[in-house]
Order: structure tokens, then sequence, then C-alpha cells
């Protein structure tokens, strides 16, 4: 009675097994999409980090170089990036990598736009750099769900979502990255960055007839060997 016990619910496992992974592999796929990126106009300084526990760029001259939707085959033009962020916390330093989180928002706009190419707001935004280095990186992405929220004026809505990120590089620092009053020092930057969305692609479409895929004949025998398995046991 052990015996037919265990055996009857291996049988049973296999059969939900091979259900799950049938479903599994018909989980429609994620495709990533280029939303934008841009590089700053000249080698002025206009990211700063106050020493405060802001992050703040205020109109800087950028040059927009890939553009989702209809304004793709207009690139390069300019536009303007501005970004306000607030530290969540003190900054850390591990060895010689400092870092700090930040939450705020940011915008990068031009008229041919019709004002927003991209904007957002970030929950989360991870800020490193080397200590006495002249660059810093930002970074944010989601999951988890909220930590950036994306719009725009021009790129498609389907493609802002359901996975994001952003990404900016300062570089060309004025002085050496440092912690002071338990915040990112300050120092300034010239920026570039891009930001990236994900869309759901559905699943590929079926094999024509009598040409079953592989994988698929073999999730299905191992299926009905299950359940053919579970109703001898029964019976």
């Amino acid at each position: 009675m052990v015996n037919t016990g265990i055996s009857t619910f291996r049988s049973k496992a296999l059969a939900g097994t091979a259900v799950l992974l049938a479903l599994t592999a018909f989980t429609p796929r994620a495709h990533a999409i280029p939303l934008i990126s841009w590089g700053q106009n000249g080698n002025t300084q206009t990211a700063f980090a106050t020493g405060t526990g802001v992050l703040s760029i205020t109109a800087a001259s950028v040059e927009i170089t890939q553009i989702d939707g209809p304004l793709g085959g207009s690139t390069p033009f300019n536009g303007t990036l501005s970004l306000m962020a607030t530290a969540l916390g003190a900054a850390t330093l591990t060895g010689t990598t400092i870092t700090q989180d930040y939450s705020g928002n940011f915008s990068i706009t031009s008229p041919g736009c019709g004002i927003t190419c991209l904007g957002g707001t970030f929950t989360d935004a991870v800020v490193s750099g080397t200590q006495g280095g002249a660059s810093l990186t930002f970074g944010v992405t989601t999951p988890p769900s909220g930590n950036i929220n994306f719009n725009s004026n021009t790129i498609p809505p389907a493609d802002l979502s359901p996975q994001e990120a952003l990404s900016l590089s300062f570089t060309n620092g004025s002085s050496g990255l440092e912690i002071s009053g338990g915040n990112i020092a300050a120092d300034s930057w010239t920026n570039s960055g891009n930001a990236s969305g994900s869309l759901a692609l559905p699943p590929p479409p079926p094999s024509p007839p009598g040409v079953p895929e592989p994988a698929s004949m073999l999730l299905l025998g191992a299926g009905l060997v299950g359940l053919g398995a579970v109703r001898r046991r029964r019976s």
C-alpha cells in the first residue's frame, strides 16, 4: 500500500509538471525596446551633487541620437534634459566604491516631440562611482513595479511598459568623488544616457499540421504517460 501510494503520487506529480511546463512554453516573450538615447552638447559641467543629498541637472542642452516612435527617422535633433533627485539615505563606501540611492524625476524635452520626448519619476535609483574618480553611473530598473514610471508625447504608450530602465553616465568630473556630510560630495559632470522599455510579444505561431515541435511532443507525451499511470492505479 505504501509503494502504491508513492507511485500514484509520483504519477500525479509528473502529469502536473508536464502541464506546468506546457503552460510555461507558451508564455508571451519580452522584447527589449530602446526608447531614447542622448549625449550632452559640449563639455560644460551641467550635473551637480551638492553634498546635501541632491543631484540635479537643470535644462542641459543634449543631442537626441535615437528615439522610438514616429520621430525615429528625424534623429539627431536637439533637446533639453532636467533631473532632480533626492537621496534616500546616506552614501556608503565599500572598498573604493561610493554608492547612494535616490528618488526623483526627470524630463527630456524638445519642440519636435510635442514638448516631452521622455519624462517620468523614479523611486530607487542607484548612483555610484569610484572614490577620487571623475565619473558616476546612475541606474534604475523595474521590477519592482513602480520603480520607474515613464511618460511621453511621442513614444507609443505600449512601448513604455511593463518593464523599464533608465541609465545615465556622468563623466569629466570637476573634482575627485568623495563623501561629505553623509552624501556624495560637491562635484559637477557632463552627462549622457539612455532609456529602454519592453513589450510582451505573443507566443510563436503553432507548427504546421503534421510537423509538431519536438519539445511540445515531449511535454505532451510526458503528460499522457503520467495521466495514464494515474488511471491504471485507480482502476
